[in-house]
């Protein structure tokens, strides 16, 4: 990872990064807006991934990742189910926020045999994802496929409020 736990402020000011093989950033807490990113990920990793955060509790404002994403997700569920975003993994409750976000990803994972979330914008959603577009493509496995739920969604792969509080997507292609 470039950053383990980042808080600060990141303008990108509409740069780009090529070649990105891992997240940018582990967990976000801060602000990251107006970032380019062309990924090439060929990994095989645990329990969540996303090209920009693995996690995210801050904002993810105006930025845009592309390029290709492979490989096999495992973990055994004792962090939490295999996730993954094109943005972030899971966008957490109430701070995670992402708007004006786009996706275009060609995506091809291998999920492990358990529950498993895939989102071209996020992998879940507990927070607020806004006037974000996701048009790559998605192509999703999992062995014992009917045994365990895999969600897979444009935007995300589950959103889920907490009483009446996250869970939010709108304005969304």
């Amino acid at each position: 990872f470039t950053v383990n736990n980042f808080s600060g402020h990141l303008d990108g000011n509409e740069h780009t990064i090529y070649g990105l093989k891992k997240p940018l950033i582990a967990n976000n807490h801060g602000t990251i807006e107006n970032l380019r990113i062309m990924a090439s990920f060929d990994d095989d990793s645990q329990n969540v991934q996303g090209i920009i955060s693995q996690y995210n509790d801050g904002k993810i404002l105006e930025c845009s990742v592309s390029g290709t994403v492979t490989g096999r997700m495992g973990g055994d569920g004792s962090m939490g189910f295999p996730s993954f975003g094109g943005i972030t993994g899971p966008n957490c409750l109430l701070c995670g926020i992402i708007s004006g976000c786009s996706s275009k990803l060609k995506l091809s994972l291998s999920m492990a045999p358990m529950k498993a979330l895939v989102g071209g914008i996020a992998g879940s959603n507990n927070g607020t994802i806004e006037k974000c577009v996701s048009n790559g493509s998605l192509s999703v496995s999992k062995k014992n496929g009917d045994l365990y739920p895999l969600y897979v969604g444009g935007i995300a792969g589950q959103t889920e409020k907490f009483g009446s509080m996250g869970g939010i997507i709108k304005e969304c292609l």
